[in-house]
């Protein structure tokens, strides 16, 4: 079961268990409407179309401070930068990415769609700037599953074709089952890619706003 808290010492010891940790309502009130408004200006003006709507691709969080500086403070916390030295984590929110989703994703046919460990492993600071649920993009992940990628890469020779895990590896799905993240706009999911996952489906009329800091590890 994916593990939420509000308790900040306690996130450190999820991610290195789970993979994976929730922070409800980690910005809300008229900070969260700043930055939602802020990702949706960049999509629209910075950023570019993709199947299922705008994204941003940004460089790293320090190049946000002038021309976005909500990104900024969303991301530049002491405590983000601790865990992300305390998790082998090297280059702090060397990227930020942000999404706009409004077309409807039906066929899973994007590689986000199916269920992976990303092929570049970094820990990731996602933040949910909508209510989100399966309907409009919930991210799913599996809990405990980063502790078995490691022996995954040395199977894996074609990582583009093999990456679908629930063709090429169902038994070692059946161990580790995704599970949504429900949550209101302003949660934060801490992950290590290293743990299957896989982005929402977003359905005919709903939409979606995320924004990511990527860390490597």
């Amino acid at each position: 079961m994916i593990k939420r808290t509000s308790d900040l010492t306690l996130v450190l010891t999820n991610l290195k268990c789970d993979g994976v940790c929730v922070i409800d309502d980690y910005t809300k009130g008229d900070e969260l409407y700043r930055l939602r408004e802020e990702v949706l200006r960049l999509c629209k003006t910075r950023g570019g179309f993709y199947e299922f709507g705008r994204n941003y691709r940004g460089g790293n969080l320090l190049s946000h401070k002038q021309h976005a500086p909500h990104v900024f403070n969303a991301f530049d916390r002491s405590w983000m930068k601790e865990l992300n030295k305390n998790y082998r984590g090297q280059r702090f929110c060397e990227n930020i990415f942000a999404t706009y989703d409004y077309k409807a994703s039906t066929d899973g046919s994007a590689a986000n769609g199916w269920l992976h460990f990303d092929k570049r492993r970094c820990l990731k600071f996602f933040i949910y700037l909508t209510h989100i649920d399966e309907s409009n993009g919930a991210f799913y992940c599996s809990p405990g599953s980063h502790l078995v990628t490691y022996q995954l890469r040395k199977e894996i020779k074609d990582y583009k074709k093999e990456r679908r895990l629930e063709i090429n590896f169902p038994k070692i799905v059946e161990q580790y089952p995704p599970e949504p993240v429900i949550g209101k706009a302003g949660t934060l999911i801490v992950f290590d890619t290293d743990v299957f996952h896989f982005g929402g489906r977003v359905e005919e009329g709903e939409e979606r706003v995320v924004i990511r800091g990527h860390c490597t590890c």
